[in-house]
């Protein structure tokens, strides 16, 4: 049984069939949570150990973990102290992890042994500070975790910064060469002071298998009062007994998760769970115990000031946790052109037959490929046009079989660079939050397409995106169990001055197009490619929604449009001329419309140079 777990757990996202024969074999077994904690326990036990410990008591007695790693302890006789003194003293079920003495400070680990079993305590060495993976196994499901405890160099500057980022490197050595899907997570203190440091920025990186998750979104430097909730260092204004003084200001102890454990299935992170025990986010760049702490109270809040300069910080991790392995799903289409995607397996089959042509027998479904290809099967993670003869519904129950749509892993997507037609999987997502491997690659907005082209704000199960690169690599679409993800992030590609030229044609569809000032780097904002022939579309010439319009006429492409067209503009004052200049010809101020009925008129000129319409002396 326990190997049948450990398979489980490094495969949960990718075999369907091993799952349901999984699912048979732990139906004795329900769901468990466990609290896993990090807390930098200052120099323990240095001299002040008996003074420090009923503070200890008092604040581990409030959050009793499951699991608790700490930082800064000195010696095997401060942890054999803290586990008597401290942790047994408020519950007796506690065990230390083997402990190794390093170079400095050390890290050690405490569980409760009715719940795990200790495997192992690997040292990765570094320049300073060695970095622990302890291994553990929960008793019941045999589900085995890796905690990596690390204490990165401290201080500021960017010598200090290297070496924080060599640290990294030496984590990233181990955690790239893991088994796939490997449930871990790293934590401790990492003195990191700006999500732009480096050694940030490695832990992150999804170049290589072995990244981790921040489920906090919190870009730029974080010693700011804006992030005074997410700060655990330092307790104190005033020196005594060692530690940092300057009040809470830093956000350095943290628990970051591997991708494995932010899946579903397995050991799973608990979505809203994270605590930095005591921080109210009121006692920016103050003490903890400065009456009041609206978080934890004022014995705790003292407690928590004497014992250390850092407060804990913990989080809830389910053991043996079900991947569900199918979904819902509902798909409207219009009468025409559709931008469509299948997010999972459909039990029917993936031909096109099978999604879509149950009320739309001759559907035709291309796939973008240096241009259209027309196709008869479908993949997860790719995105299609499709010409629907009507409206229509799709979901489960109806078109789709009731059992709903098996989910598939979540992998990356691959795409060439320029233009790829993707879909999402079954979650719905901010198209902010994709990421690509290697980092930074898309380019401009993420388009969906709604009777002429719109920047998407969400990436929504069954339906298809436009998304450019810079060069190939591959789009990772995020799984919407982090916090990040539970605020929307929109960026807005289009600033409120701009000018805007809107044509709208005679069935009501309608687009806008951009003026800017001048600033703006164009290729930002060049368009997706060409619809097929006979779908609605306007741009510029030039393939792009937005351009500079002061200097010389640009030229504005419309594509089955249906006269009379009306075209309206605002913030601006333009020139309008059809391509000879005859049979339009006209000068509008923002806020005004011109209808033209002429339906030879398929191309406009536009420009912000104006011809007056009076010379006088």
């Amino acid at each position: 049984m326990l190997g049948l777990h450990f398979l489980y757990q490094n495969m949960k996202t990718y075999y369907s069939s091993f799952l349901l024969l999984f699912v048979l074999n732990v139906v004795g077994f329900s769901q468990t949570q466990y609290k896993i904690m990090s807390y930098n326990i200052l120099n323990y036990p240095g001299s002040t150990s008996s003074i420090r410990n009923p503070d200890f008591q008092t604040v581990l007695s409030n959050i009793v973990p499951d699991i608790i790693v700490v930082q800064e302890i000195l010696s095997q006789a401060g942890v054999n102290e803290f586990l008597n003194s401290v942790l047994n003293s408020i519950s007796g079920d506690y065990t230390a992890g083997t402990f190794i003495n390093g170079p400095d400070t050390d890290n050690a680990i405490f569980f409760k042994s009715s719940h795990f079993n200790f495997i192992a305590n690997n040292v990765i060495t570094t320049a300073l500070r060695d970095i622990n993976e302890f291994v553990l196994s929960e008793n019941t499901t045999g589900d085995t975790i890796r905690i990596y405890s690390l204490h990165l160099k401290a201080s500021t500057g960017s010598t200090n910064q290297q070496k924080r980022h060599n640290e990294v490197i030496a984590l990233r050595n181990v955690t790239d060469t893991l088994p796939p899907n490997s449930d871990y997570i790293v934590c401790g203190d990492f003195n990191i002071y700006s999500a732009n440091e480096p050694a940030y920025q490695e832990l992150l990186d999804q170049s290589q298998q072995g990244y981790v998750i921040d489920i906090y979104d919190l870009p730029g430097t974080w010693n700011n009062p804006s992030y005074a909730l997410y700060h655990t260092q330092s307790t104190r204004t005033r020196q005594f007994g060692g530690g940092a003084t300057g009040g809470m200001d830093d956000r350095f102890d943290m628990i970051l998760m591997s991708q494995a454990v932010m899946d579903s299935g397995g050991i799973f992170y608990e979505p809203n769970s994270f605590v930095n025990y005591g921080n109210d986010g009121n006692h920016y760049n103050d003490s903890i115990n400065k009456p009041p702490n609206n978080a934890v109270g004022q014995i705790v809040a003292d407690a928590l000031h004497g014992a250390s300069d850092h407060i804990p910080v913990y989080a809830h991790f389910s053991f043996n946790n079900q991947i569900p392995l199918t979904f819902q799903l509902t798909v409207s289409v219009v009468d025409d052109w559709n931008l469509v995607s299948v997010p999972g397996i459909n039990p029917d089959g993936q031909l096109v037959e099978t999604w879509w042509s149950a009320k739309n027998p001759e559907a035709n479904v291309f796939k973008y490929s240096n241009g259209y290809q027309i196709i008869t099967s479908t993949t997860p993670g790719e995105g299609y046009w499709m010409k629907h003869l009507g409206a229509n519904i799709y979901n489960t129950g109806d078109e789709w079989p009731a059992g709903g749509i098996e989910k598939v892993s979540n992998t990356p997507i691959p795409a060439e660079a320029g233009w790829n037609l993707i879909g999402g999987y079954e979650n719905t997502v901010l198209t902010s939050s994709l990421t690509t491997t290697p980092p930074g690659l898309i380019s401009g907005p993420i388009y969906e397409y709604v009777d002429g082209y719109f920047v998407a704000t969400n990436l929504k199960p069954g339906y298809a995106y436009w998304v450019k690169l810079t060069s190939s690599g591959s789009i990772n679409i995020p799984i919407p169990t982090q916090n990040k993800y539970n605020t929307e992030l929109v960026v807005d590609h289009f600033r409120e001055d701009w000018g805007r030229i809107t044509i709208t044609d005679a069935t009501g569809k309608s687009f806008t197009l951009y003026a800017v000032d001048g600033e703006a780097n164009l290729e930002s904002y060049e368009m997706p490619p060409m619809p097929p022939t006979d779908v609605f579309d306007v741009r510029y010439e030039s393939n792009r929604i937005a351009e500079e319009l002061m200097s010389e006429f640009k030229a504005i492409q419309m594509t089955a449009i249906v006269h009379p067209i009306t075209v309206k503009v605002e913030n601006m004052d333009i020139r309008l001329q059809d391509e000879t200049g005859k049979l339009v010809d006209a000068n509008l101020k923002s806020g005004e419309d011109i209808t033209i009925s002429n339906a030879q008129v398929s191309k406009l000129m536009v420009t912000g140079d104006m011809v007056p319409d009076v010379f006088a002396l």
